[in-house]
């Protein structure tokens, strides 16, 4: 389904693609849908209700209630993203899924967040995973799953939407870093399970002659962001940079860096910020799990290094694995745009029909 079979099919999406801040990710594929002739809408729940869509496509569902609100505003938004879907689902619509995680991050313990995602579940026609391996982690979780089709469509790179990288010296120098010592790098959301504690204790307890550290993105939990700064006081060679970083910042603190590390204390579905350092040239240290097995086979074993420990190996393996050179760029061609916007049209076209894409 792509080019005129793709012309005029009602794509509806969350997140929508006017939210601020929205992720480069769904930036780039919301482009490369409209480009191969299927421009997403943004998820309305009146749009849910009144107009008549092909897909709905959803990307994480948690964000479609709103959590932080009274008792009786989270209730009706259940009821109503729920009722929204159904309703759509009968005028014709197909409810798609890309599974970016098995649960969400935040408040997976809530006995409403569970009912709700499990009523949402029940409601998926199409998954898309962005690995094989992941896809597999998926049907294990969910077995419902396993009797709607499910497609693999890999995360897209991020080689234009960020400056690029410039000298390591110089970024180095504006970050206050020491420019003849190997430095790593932990980048993104700052989570628990992300393990930036582990790897902070891991790179302190090496000599005193090994690498630096750099821990730098928006710290989620509040007793996390106070442990991370204790645990930094006083350390020369970590340093903790909590907050949202902004685009000039990313490529400043890649460009520093000569390896990115995921210290994780459980495997991922993906990352995210892992193809973010490769599209900006930086090799990466993740946990040796199926999908970063994938991962390693679309751009190489240079490109990507694993462990399977903890912490302490994961600071072990980035501070002695052998890098490609600082102008060195892996191969992403596999993870082109345009390719990925195709093969999420083919996924959909497992559930729409032919005739209902065309009229």
């Amino acid at each position: 389904m792509t080019g005129r079979a793709a012309e005029g099919l009602r794509v509806c999406v969350s997140p929508s693609p006017d939210e601020p801040h929205l992720n480069p990710y769904l930036t780039q594929l919301y482009n490369a849908l409209a480009a191969a002739g299927a421009p997403p809408r943004p998820f309305e729940r009146r749009t849910l209700l009144t107009e008549r869509l092909d897909v709905v496509h959803v990307h994480w569902p948690e964000h479609l209630v709103r959590w932080d609100e009274r008792v009786w505003v989270r209730l009706l938004d259940v009821v109503k993203v729920l009722t929204g879907l159904t309703v759509a689902r009968r005028r014709g619509a197909r409810l798609v899924w890309t599974a970016h995680n098995l649960r969400p991050h935040e408040r997976a313990g809530s006995p409403l967040v569970r009912l709700f995602l499990r009523q949402f579940w029940r409601r998926v026609d199409l998954v898309i995973g962005l690995t094989r391996a992941g896809v597999e982690q998926v049907h294990q979780a969910h077995p419902r799953l396993r009797r709607v089709p499910a497609r693999v469509v890999p995360h897209g790179h991020y080689l234009a939407c960020y400056p690029p990288v410039g000298d390591r010296a110089a970024a180095r120098r504006a970050l206050g870093l020491d420019p003849q010592r190997r430095v790593l790098l932990q980048f993104g959301m700052v989570r628990r399970y992300k393990n930036a504690d582990g790897l902070v204790a891991a790179v302190v307890a090496l000599p005193q002659t090994g690498p630096q550290l750099v821990v730098a993105g928006a710290v989620v939990e509040p007793d996390l962001g106070r442990e991370l700064t204790a645990a930094v006081a006083g350390q020369t060679r970590v340093q903790l940079r909590p907050g949202r970083v902004e685009d000039a910042e990313v490529t400043t603190l890649h460009a520093a860096a000569d390896v990115v590390v995921f210290p994780y204390r459980d495997g991922a579905l993906n990352s995210g910020a892992a193809v973010l350092a490769l599209s900006l040239g930086r090799a990466v240290v993740v946990r040796d799990t199926a999908v970063m097995r994938e991962l390693r086979e679309v751009v190489g074993e240079r490109w990507v290094h694993t462990f399977a420990g903890g912490a302490d190996e994961a600071a072990a393996v980035a501070a002695g694995c052998e890098l490609p050179g600082e102008d060195e760029r892996p191969d992403l061609s596999a993870l082109a745009w345009p390719d990925i916007a195709r093969r999420t049209l083919e996924a959909y076209a497992d559930v729409v029909p032919a005739a209902r894409a065309a009229s």
